[in-house]
């Protein structure tokens, strides 16, 4: 009994003991709330403050919050995707103090905010924490003080704090004015990364106020590892007039320079300190170095031996793994005896904050490797983040359809060297991706190609004249080029294989939501029917020719030199470049086609002969053919005001043997599988 008695009573003296420290309250905060002006908002060491979505904390008065390092005081949001919006320092208010000392801050959209307006005695936030604040604001953010009406100097103390897993940094305003003392020291920054291509916002910026006192900005000891933006690492950046500005000491991974100023922008002020390594920083945090992922293992190397406590995939789902500490490095082992698809995303480190895993180097012979392969060809992979370099392609065709201009560069020389007209282009197709590198396509097109055309999307100086050379005269310049018209419809069939520079991502090997750009060339043959036309008149308001086809009428591009019509039919080599857009099935295109053809007489011109240089014959043998056409115009008018006779020595013509066209085309095709099926596990 007396036994019993005596460990009832130490039972109790262990409980006296043990629950102040362990002892928490949690209050769950569903409203935003105002604190006066006056009045202070406390909250005593160990509580739990729950705060619902878009809530917030106004202080307009007084905040002291006071925990200790065995029993912080946790701010937490509720919810990761709508969450909290945290604390608003705001008003003049010189008689009131902020105090946040051992308080941690997790998930909350912002943190810590002073608004304008802004006037404390003293601010004081020393060993806190700021972790998950995933909102792109500012995770402290210290605006520009307006001057209080007092003529006292508000005192501003940032120390032995701690930031990590975070988005956004920390940002200073008119750091250096006269009416605010801040002083700034021993703040470590890890493992946060901020979105986007802009480098030039650290997670600590400093804005200096013009005009700057230096007494009133002290900065000491800064820590920074592992923080990036999309450009690289990242750590201090500085903005303002000021030439120099002094840092005691900065720490950093193998002493490297974390800072944006002066000499990544001649603009910037410049900071003078001095560089340490991260050993020599004044808690025993640590540090991880670098990361390697190399198939099924990750290598970790830190200062010492890491406690990996979880590896979570894209979905935050949990991946079993074995552990091997030696040393600096820390091995971890997972994927054995589960599925060959799950790839770690991010790891947990003694429960407390998490790192980014890099994408896994794939080796390719390797057991993993062979036995994605096996499976029916294909794969579909459970993770949006990564693509399997060596899974065996699955070849594919695609329907397409093209949409875009064209223009000629053929005898006629136009005033400038530009093109006559610009006409437009269209057709459909269909490619067979052979492999990640090779394609092959075939398209039909209908389009036009003109010169002094009006009627064309693109008209280049309706009264441009167009050139010719005279044996005799030298240059000649005619008087329009509406005479010299022609337009030729074409009707064309490509043939061409392509080279994808970038590996093709194909949804059927790799079932991945990711968008990829792929830069492609290409070479092929093209046969094509045309038809010259001469524009016989323009309407305006309807933007519409009439035309007469010159083949029908005999003109200048063949019956010369004994010989008769040219054919309807003929062949060009192509040469492309185009750029490949995939999103899942849909592959959106940008495509320009150089065609060198096999004939002179896509422009029906040539050493400006009518019918072998007999205009009268030429006129006698088409007499009356146009009738019909030229009375709707002026029933005056003749054959030969359309076709008028030239100096039979007169050359129009550049002496280019053959004609050559480009073609610009936005296009879209879509993946309609393969001929074989192929099922996918």
């Amino acid at each position: 009994m007396k036994n019993i008695n005596f460990k009832i009573l130490v039972l109790i003296i262990i409980g006296f003991v043990i629950n102040p420290l362990y002892a928490q309250d949690t209050i769950k905060l569903t409203e935003s709330m105002a604190i006066a002006k006056g009045s202070t908002y406390t909250l005593k060491a160990g509580t739990v403050l729950i705060i619902s979505p878009n809530v917030r904390i106004i202080i307009e008065g007084s905040i002291d919050l006071k925990g200790t390092k065995d029993q912080p005081i946790q701010i937490v949001s509720e919810n990761d995707k709508d969450a909290g919006e945290g604390f608003i320092i705001k008003g003049n208010n010189y008689l009131a103090t902020i105090n946040l000392s051992y308080v941690n801050f997790i998930g909350l959209i912002q943190p810590i905010r002073f608004d304008p307006y802004w006037s404390r005695k003293n601010v004081i936030i020393d060993n806190i924490k700021i972790s998950k604040s995933n909102f792109y604001e500012p995770i402290i953010y210290v605006s520009t003080p307006i001057i209080d009406l007092n003529k006292n100097i508000s005192k501003m103390n940032i120390s032995n704090s701690y930031f990590y897993n975070n988005n956004a940094g920390i940002i200073i305003e008119s750091a250096g004015n006269i009416k605010n003392e801040i002083n700034i020291n021993s703040l470590a920054f890890y493992e946060n990364n901020i979105k986007g291509i802009d480098s030039t916002l650290g997670m600590l910026h400093i804005e200096l106020a013009k005009p700057f006192y230096n007494k009133n900005l002290k900065i000491n000891n800064l820590a920074f590892n592992r923080n990036s933006s999309t450009n690289g690492s990242i750590g201090i950046s500085v903005t303002g007039n000021q030439d120099t500005i002094s840092i005691d000491k900065i720490y950093s991974y193998n002493s490297n320079r974390p800072i944006y100023d002066n000499q990544n922008d001649l603009r910037l002020p410049f900071i003078k300190t001095t560089l340490s390594d991260l050993t020599n920083w004044k808690d025993e945090t640590n540090w991880i170095k670098y990361i390697n992922h190399q198939e099924d293992t990750i290598d970790f190397y830190a200062f010492k031996p890491l406690n990996i406590t979880q590896l979570l995939d894209s979905n935050g789902n949990t991946i079993p793994f074995t552990l091997n500490q030696n040393g600096e490095k820390t091995q971890v082992f997972y994927n054995q005896n589960i599925s060959f698809n799950v790839i770690p995303k991010k790891a947990v480190v003694d429960n407390k904050y998490t790192v980014n895993i890099p994408a896994p180097v794939f080796i390719k012979d390797s057991i993993r490797i062979k036995y994605l392969i096996k499976q029916q060809q294909g794969l579909w992979i459970q993770s949006k983040d990564y693509y399997f370099p060596f899974v065996k392609f699955i070849p594919t065709f695609e329907v397409l359809m093209w949409g875009g201009l064209s223009t000629i560069f053929c005898d006629v020389k136009t005033k400038w060297g530009l093109p006559g007209s610009i006409d437009w282009s269209g057709g459909f197709g269909i490619q067979y991706n052979y492999s990640k590198k090779i394609s092959f396509s075939s398209s039909f097109y209908m389009f036009s190609l003109s010169a002094g055309n009006p009627s064309s999307a693109l008209y280049n100086a309706r009264t441009a004249t167009i050139l010719y050379n005279d044996i005799n005269k030298g240059l000649v310049y005619q008087e329009s080029s509406f005479e010299n018209n022609f337009i030729t419809d074409m009707k064309s069939l490509d043939f061409n294989m392509l080279w994808n520079i970038k590996p093709l991502n194909n949804y059927e090997s790799v079932k991945s939501d990711k968008v990829t750009y792929t830069p492609v060339l290409g070479l092929g043959v093209t046969v094509f029917k045309f038809d010259p036309y001469r524009n016989l008149y323009y309407t305006k308001s309807t933007d519409s020719v009439i035309k007469v086809s010159l083949r029908e009428l005999g003109t200048e591009g063949q019956n010369f030199n004994g010989k008769g019509q040219y054919a309807q039919y003929a062949a060009g080599l192509n040469a492309l470049v185009q750029l490949n857009i995939s999103y899942k099935k849909f592959h959106l295109k940008g495509d320009l086609k150089f065609v060198y053809t096999f004939t002179d007489y896509l422009d029906d011109y040539s050493n400006g002969k009518l019918y072998g240089g007999d205009y009268n014959k030429w006129v006698e043998t088409n007499n009356g053919r146009l009738n019909d056409q030229i009375l709707v115009f002026n029933s005056s008018r003749e054959l030969k005001s359309y076709f008028p006779e030239y100096n039979v020595i007169s050359k129009r013509t550049y002496d280019i043997i053959t004609d050559t066209y480009l073609q610009f085309h936005f296009g879209i095709g879509y993946d309609i599988g393969t001929l074989k099926s192929t099922k996918h596990k």
